[in-house]
């Protein structure tokens, strides 16, 4: 575990006062590190993002970016709204930040100075969808056509164009596939490092579809929240394994070490599935409001499922079901970001770094 104590006694995280930002029912396994809270006009939207540097990127409703240090909570940057990036951001594989604007570019940035490695063109409409990173290049979506740019040099390797603008982000599976779902009523693989098109499936309404899950069995999955199906497809054939039938609206399914998945529902509760037959075999209700389950469970390395809503992430047995652990937040739906121990989560407008041992 790092040690994020400041070695100099002078720890500007802990000057917000903010250290009942994490309550819980098992304080032994939950430890606040530190915490930060923003001066802006608007809370933090999206995930924070860790890179392998150890800086936290995390992005405001209005388009600013942090940079934080996350062993003791010091801003390092902000990079601001005037070049309104309006995509979640990532980190490449060196700590740089990759970012796409309302003017339909892609960026590289040095986080701390804020210098631009390069700007990449990819559309002339915003960029909404996440950036996803496989051997060295970033996959974009410009409306409707799919980008791969070299992360260091950002020139592009290919591009593909579909019928229609491109639902969601691109997924990245473990055999060296790529997939997306086009508005056209496509999903579609493709190879993601030469960006040839494997094959096709037609689906009915795209528009109301989830995002894909590979699983490392290489079974695909999506939910379609018009039909009320979840499905399941072969990852190299692109043939149908099973369907099984759902009520109400879904989350994008996440798939476990296990190969089951997870979706949480609009009925209030979260499902866990075998990932061979579709079969249940667990719910929960955690006794969070609609608006709070919109968003995907986590699965750790552990193997532990965490849910976030209403200010608090509960943290689920996967072998049952159980709740094991509540940890409050604050008053918002938080956004999080778990790895190694390091909770890192955000209330509206405060962030917060923690020790969480599962």
């Amino acid at each position: 575990m790092v040690d994020y104590t400041d070695k100099s006694g002078n720890n500007p995280a802990r000057n917000n006062d903010l250290l009942d930002f994490g309550k819980e029912k098992q304080a032994s396994k939950y430890k606040i590190l530190w915490s930060w809270q923003s001066t802006g006009k608007t809370g933090f939207t999206g995930n924070p993002v860790l890179a392998p540097t150890g800086l936290i990127f995390i992005k405001d409703g209005s388009n600013r970016i942090y940079i934080i240090d996350s062993k003791n909570g010091v801003l390092k940057n902000t990079i601001d709204e005037r070049r309104e990036f309006t995509a979640p951001v990532v980190s490449d594989y060196e700590g740089n930040l990759i970012a796409g604007d309302r003017q339909g570019y892609v960026h590289s940035i040095e986080p701390v100075s804020g210098q631009e490695n390069w700007a990449h063109k990819i559309t002339t409409f915003s960029i909404s969808s996440k950036p996803e990173l496989v051997n060295g290049n970033a996959i974009c979506v410009g409306e409707n056509t799919l980008f791969s740019l070299n992360c260091k040099s950002g020139e592009k390797q290919w591009e593909y164009v579909t019928g229609n603008h491109i639902q969601g982000h691109p997924v990245i599976g473990c055999a060296g596939s790529i997939y997306i779902i086009s508005c056209d009523g496509t999903l579609r693989a493709m190879d993601a490092i030469t960006g040839i098109h494997k094959y096709e499936i037609r689906i009915d309404n795209p528009h109301k579809c989830t995002n894909i899950a590979v699983s490392r069995e290489q079974t695909l999955y999506f939910g379609n929240n018009q039909s009320r199906k979840i499905q399941a497809f072969e990852c190299s054939t692109g043939k149908v394994k099973w369907e099984t039938d759902f009520k109400g609206v879904i989350t994008s399914p996440v798939v476990d070490r296990n190969n089951n998945i997870l979706y949480s529902c609009s009925d209030g509760k979260t499902y866990y599935l075998n990932g061979s037959n579709g079969k249940k075999l667990w719910d929960v209700n955690p006794g969070l409001t609609t608006a709070s389950l919109a968003r995907k469970p986590y699965v750790t390395e552990s193997g532990h499922i965490l849910i976030s809503g209403q200010g608090k992430i509960l943290i689920i047995n996967r072998d049952n079901g159980e709740i094991i652990q509540e940890i409050t937040t604050g008053k918002a739906v938080p956004h999080f970001h778990y790895k190694q121990n390091v909770l890192i989560t955000t209330d509206y407008d405060k962030i917060a770094v923690g020790e969480l041992k599962l």
